[in-house]
């Protein structure tokens, strides 16, 4: 075997297994968690990133940011309700709606690192609180447990709900005020 043999071989290999591994779900699973851990620990100790709380205090940003977290929420109800006219699997759709889902945590947190007071506080609650209901549907699912996975789905959907309808109200008090 040459060396010409060994160097596709070698070139090709790592590639493609750390895209594999940046793609595997567990990958995700990770980075959600961190960084819904992230959120709730800068939150209990009170230490703010400076630059992006400072960046956070531009009234553009946050309609920016804003506009684009209650995309995301929109693109996740669609994934999910579209289950008529679509031409991909619900496996599919559930796997894009899970991938997708765990970036919520990190488009919350660029969006606003404060858990906000009143209804902000409910809903950024809401929100972190759906995003680890989502987190754990794997464990959920496998448990064989079918009680546990209908209560599972009523709080899942009940929150995504809730977190649909405070969004709903911050937008409309937040562009009432401005």
């Amino acid at each position: 075997m040459s060396i010409a043999d060994v160097i596709p071989q070698y070139l090709n290999y790592p590639v493609t297994a750390v895209k594999q591994k940046i793609l595997s779900r567990q990958t995700w699973l990770l980075f959600s968690w961190l960084m819904l851990g992230w959120y709730l620990f800068q939150y209990a100790a009170g230490v703010p990133e400076f630059w992006l709380f400072a960046l956070q205090q531009d009234m553009v940003y946050k309609q920016i940011t804003g506009f684009i977290l209650f995309s995301y929420l929109l693109s996740q109800w669609r994934i999910v309700l579209r289950y008529r006219k679509s031409r991909v699997s619900a496996g599919e759709r559930l796997k894009q709606h899970m991938q997708q889902g765990s970036i919520a945590p990190l488009l919350l947190y660029i969006h606003s690192i404060e858990m906000g007071v009143a209804y902000q506080f409910f809903l950024s609650s809401f929100f972190l609180l759906h995003c680890a209901l989502g987190l754990v549907h794997r464990n959920v699912i496998s448990s064989g447990i079918s009680i546990l996975r209908n209560v599972w789905l009523v709080f899942h959907i009940v929150f995504a709900s809730l977190v649909m309808v405070l969004s709903l109200y911050h937008i409309y008090i937040t562009y009432l005020y401005s």
